[in-house]
């Protein structure tokens, strides 16, 4: 918190936001005012925020009362304040002609609670009538004193800011913040120079205590607190045990049941998108979730609509402002690949509607590390592998209300730098607002592996994990649980141990039920295709919503001769090899291709390329050696041809490193694709003259210097380094790695076969076209090496067939032409200019294709999640 004039021009220059960020400020002891006047409806704005304090251990609020002379007068034209005394008939008349809110009774609690006579009162109220002279004075200053001396924090407001609702909000004012300890709390007597405290407590010790008066006088007898008592004492009656049962159904179910909430929410549904109950059920349910806890997670299965029903509810959350100092901001975060069709719903959203949601809306993804082996042919975007563990972008520090993040498994774990600039920016609003901004999770695989997954994500919302909302779980302790939980967990999966299998099972099962009872089910909206079949057959009928009936999968084999498979599992040993074949052979790839920043001799040059989610070089270098790794197997795997390319890519790119070694001239340049750089054949080509290898070095040169020059050269990262600058025993390495590459090279240089693309090529129309199976005759294919959807369309073509190929580079340009002969939803004329779309992962999410009804995985899907994002393309809504 900065000293900065106060002047309500906007919300972060707000009295009312000042005040909650400092009476949230943990180690604040004391707050002292002083003000002119004083109203309900100004208690009112902070009683929430004051309460928090209050109820504190060893805190203290001060309320010194004074005369504004304008409030006077002007108080003093109404015939109802006439030959009143002041301050006690004019607080009186205002108190006791109060309209009896809701807002209102919360701070007549407050006030009954912890204002009493006693001099150890928690609410201390004094008024100001004579200064030291004992002479009438009026007694107008405007102070704010936050004392937390003990913990080195003292914060000071002056101005003309009185402590009630218009000057809180409504007035034009203009106050200063002072957030040195030393000026504030101060009490030296120094000649020319007064702290804030010394003048408060100056006039406070010759004020009139006002506790008493205040009570029997004013509050006590004002209808609106009567209201307040009849309520409590309505509250301390006894309840049958079924009373108590209708009264949890209310709290826990209200918004569910609310048939009014449901209605408001289908009017935010665009016209061209059906009203389907079970999405408006899950937008309910996930309010009330969220209201009672700060958030949610919503994990329907892929396909059902988790981005609509995300975007009612921030459609909600911006039509409906509450009083409780969210500000109706909202941040979503996705995985790249999926921002624009979120950008697109929320478009649809907008288009014909008066209160538009875009201007409140901004979006940030998570980041990605780029494609390391610089391999055109390569679009597997979706491998968790390449998490770079920060955002792709900024993150902005805005006092957003509401955060949803879709996919978001992806914040399982706490110790990444993006996981942590999310908690730190939660943090900082609750610092700014007083109140945390509500998290919705959507994922439709929330745990991956173990409950320490569902821990982190929890986390980002239940932020008192000694003391939060999900009772049943060791009574809200779930730091506790959590770590009871996981250490069964470890426990039972260490196959170590000597747990018999049957026991290991029940035990496992007993986790995840412990789990699901005391957790999930509290905050957990996930419904299946099964269900909705199950509970909204009538709903589903009326819309004409029908979910078709998978069939499948069903294998299309074929076989290698032992030859074929020999140099199959060999390769398989090279590029992959288990833990146990690393103890019987060293002739297995390194990737030290990918490894140059493991082997920097002076540390400095090391911290260039540290800093990403806690990371030092080493594991840097090892995830960019772990990617490369899975891309080969995956190339593998999907066709011989597109394995082959890599392999003869990942051959080039060692013998650029080499070559740069043994030229005394070497790149670490993650931002500059320094291998098409060196590509001076491919250059030659292009400008019609020969390039030489240093006019290649001359070219990244210039672009490093383009880099610096822009400000854009982070830390220095893209740089030219010397032999001396690496230890030697890099340079043997990367010999060794071109060695067994050049070797397994050859090897499928010379080999003719590739019997899976023969027994695709012998299936298309047999199975593939089976008019029995295949009764919309349209196919979608996927892959995710470029290569091999290339070869896939030659085979179709070849067989008659017309094929649209989609990759990253072509989507946007072919999007229509996707709709038109593929969508069931597209409300133009259908065509049917292609009957088999072979596409890349790029369309794996957000594109219907369900004028097809048959999906041919060419590539195993190594992501589960894209598994059903792929299977659930031909029954998308």
């Amino acid at each position: 918190m900065n000293n900065t004039l106060i002047d309500n021009s906007i919300e972060a220059l707000s009295m009312t936001t000042t005040l909650r960020k400092c009476l949230a400020i943990d180690g604040i002891k004391t707050v002292s005012i002083a003000t002119g006047y004083w109203d309900i409806p100004g208690l009112a704005i902070l009683q929430e925020n004051l309460r928090s304090f209050i109820e504190k251990e060893g805190t203290t609020l001060r309320l010194l009362i004074g005369k504004d002379p304008y409030i006077y007068v002007n108080q003093l034209k109404s015939p109802k304040y006439k030959d009143a005394n002041y301050p006690l008939d004019f607080i009186k008349t205002d108190i006791h002609e109060l309209n009896v809110t809701e807002e209102y009774k919360d701070a007549i609690r407050l006030l009954l609670d912890y204002c009493t006579e006693n001099n150890d009162s928690k609410i201390q109220i004094r008024v100001f009538r004579k200064n030291e002279n004992d002479e009438t004075q009026f007694l107008h200053s405007k102070c704010y004193i936050f004392d937390g001396k003990s913990n080195g924090i003292g914060i000071g407001i002056v101005g003309s800011t009185n402590f009630t609702q218009k000057g809180l909000q409504g007035n034009a004012e203009l106050n200063y913040i002072e957030t040195a300890p030393n000026q504030v709390l101060s009490l030296d007597e120094i000649p020319g120079n007064k702290s804030h405290l010394i003048w408060f407590n100056e006039k406070w010790e010759i004020s009139e205590p006002w506790n008493k008066q205040f009570l029997e006088q004013i509050l006590k007898s004002a209808p609106i607190t009567d209201d307040v008592e009849k309520e409590r004492k309505s509250e301390q009656q006894s309840f049958t045990p079924y009373e108590l049962y209708i009264k949890l159904l209310q709290i826990k179910f209200g918004d569910i049941v609310d048939k009014s909430l449901g209605q408001q929410i289908e009017t935010y549904l665009p016209a061209n998108i059906h009203k389907l109950e079970y999405q408006i059920e899950a937008v309910k349910r996930c309010i009330g979730i969220m209201h009672e806890h700060g958030g949610f997670m919503l994990a329907d299965v892929v396909g059902l609509g988790k981005t609509i029903i995300g975007t009612l509810i921030i459609k909600r959350f911006l039509s409906v402002p509450e009083d409780d100092g969210r500000e109706r901001k909202v941040l979503v975060i996705t995985p790249p690949a999926i921002q624009s069709g979120w950008k697109k719903t929320i478009a649809m959203f907008d288009k014909n509607s008066d209160e538009k949601i875009a201007p409140y809306i901004d979006f940030i993804t998570t980041g990605r590390i780029g494609n390391v082996a610089e391999d055109e042919s390569c679009e597997d975007d979706d491998d968790d592998s390449r998490d770079s563990g920060d955002f792709g972008g900024t993150l902005q520090e805005k006092n957003y209300g509401f955060i949803v993040i879709d996919e978001s498994h992806k914040f399982r774990n706490s110790a990444t730098l993006m996981y942590q600039s999310l908690d730190e920016l939660i943090q900082k609003i609750c610092s700014n607002t007083g109140v945390y901004p509500y998290v919705g999770l959507l994922s439709a695989t929330p745990q991956n592996n173990r409950p320490n997954d569902l821990k982190n994500q929890i986390y980002l919302f239940e932020r008192n994990h000694n003391d939060s909302t999900l009772k049943k779980a060791e009574s809200g302790n779930i730091e506790r649980f959590f770590a009871d939980v996981n250490r069964e967990y470890e426990l039972l999966i260490d196959r170590s141990n000597d747990i018999p299998a049957d026991e290991r099972r029940q035990r496992l099962d007993a986790v995840s039920k412990r789990l699901r009872d005391c957790v999930l089910s509290d905050i957990l909206e996930r419904r299946t295709r099964t269900d909705v079949e199950k509970y909204y057959k009538d709903d589903m009928e009326s819309q004409g919503l029908i979910f078709p009936k998978i069939v499948g999968p069903n294998n299309l084999e074929y076989i290698m001769d032992d030859e074929l498979a020999q140099l199959f599992s060999d390769t398989m040993t090279i590029i992959a090899p288990t833990e146990a074949e690393k103890l019987q052979t060293d002739e297995w790839l390194k990737y030290f291709r990918y490894r140059a920043i493991e082997y920097f001799t002076d540390p400095a040059n090391e911290r260039k390329h540290t800093g990403r989610g806690n990371r030092g070089v080493n594991d840097v270098a090892k995830q960019l050696a772990t990617i490369m790794q899975i891309l080969l197997v995956k190339r593998l795997e999907s066709s011989f041809t597109a394995f082959t390319q890599s392999l003869l890519n990942l051959r080039r790119y060692t013998e650029n490193m080499i070559k740069m070694w043994e030229n005394d001239t070497i790149f670490v340049c993650p931002q500059i694709d320094v291998n098409k750089e060196l590509d001076y054949e491919a250059k030659t080509l292009k400008r019609g003259k020969r390039v030489s290898f240093n006019d290649c070095v001359e070219d990244i040169r210039a672009k490093i210097t383009k880099l610096t020059e822009q400000g854009r050269n982070e830390k220095g990262q893209n740089a030219e380094y010397n032999r001396k600058d690496f230890k030697e025993e890099y340079y043997i390495q990367l010999k060794e790695d071109f060695r067994l590459i050049s070797n397994l090279y050859d090897r499928w240089a010379k080999n003719p076969q590739d019997p899976k693309f023969d027994a695709f090529k012998e299936n298309i129309k047999p199975e593939l076209f089976n008019p029995q199976k295949n009764t919309s005759g349209k196919l979608v294919i996927f892959s995710e090496a470029i290569n091999t959807v290339q070869s896939l369309a030659r085979a179709v073509k070849a067989k008659g067939y017309k094929a649209l190929v989609i990759t990253a580079a072509n989507r946007d340009e072919m999007e229509h032409t996707i709709e038109e002969n593929f969508d069931a939803n597209y409300e133009g004329v259908w065509k049917d200019d292609y009957n088999v779309i072979i596409t890349t992962e790029v369309l794996a999410e957000g594109v219907n294709l369900h004028r097809a009804n048959v999906i041919l995985n060419y590539d195993t899907p190594w992501n589960s999640t894209r598994l059903m994002q792929r299977s659930c393309k031909p029954y998308r809504q």
